[in-house]
């Protein structure tokens, strides 16, 4: 655990003696030993979950409350293999992030994963739509922030018009 006056970070997973024997062979058992960080500031828990799937998902739910978070990064790049509903009701996220590029080869994130989380009531960001996903945290308050909802928009009324000067002037 690396801690301040102002954060802390815990490192979750993986630990020694884990061992995942994935039935889909050696690439998921490596993408199961991902670094899986809890980072926690001004009241928000963030969760960073790298490329684990289902053998460490279900490894990590003995954490119970140490999971809870305001924030997770979508495992596995949303793919089939991980997100199963018993991690994202025990991580019991208002937002989750999907870093995936956009039309990638392995066609991530995988539709049933994004159905998953807008089931359990959670918002839903996507990079490969959104674009960069940015998090705020002031006053133990977040704000999320997209790479579209940072660009000026053509003005057709007073709205869009309000919306754009506003951008200019804010941050």
């Amino acid at each position: 655990m690396i801690k301040n006056d102002s954060y802390k970070i815990t490192v979750l997973h993986p630990y020694d003696s884990f061992y995942a024997d994935s039935p889909r062979g050696k690439f998921s058992d490596e993408n199961s030993t991902s670094l899986v960080l809890k980072i926690e500031a001004e009241n928000t828990a963030i969760l960073f979950i790298g490329d684990i799937e289902e053998e460490a998902e279900d490894d990590l739910l003995n954490l119970d409350e140490w999971l809870i978070s305001d924030i997770m990064k979508m495992p596995h790049h949303g793919g089939r293999t991980s997100s199963s509903a018993a991690f994202i009701q025990a991580v019991s996220p208002e937002v989750a992030v999907v870093s995936a590029g956009m039309n990638n080869p392995f066609h991530h994130p995988h539709q049933a994963s994004i159905q998953k989380y807008k089931e359990a009531g959670v918002q839903v960001y996507r990079t490969d739509r959104d674009g960069a996903v940015t998090i705020h945290i002031k006053n133990g308050r977040y704000r999320i922030n997209t790479f579209i909802d940072s660009q000026l928009i053509p003005v057709k009324t007073w709205k869009d018009e309000l919306r754009n000067v506003k951008l200019l002037f804010s941050n």
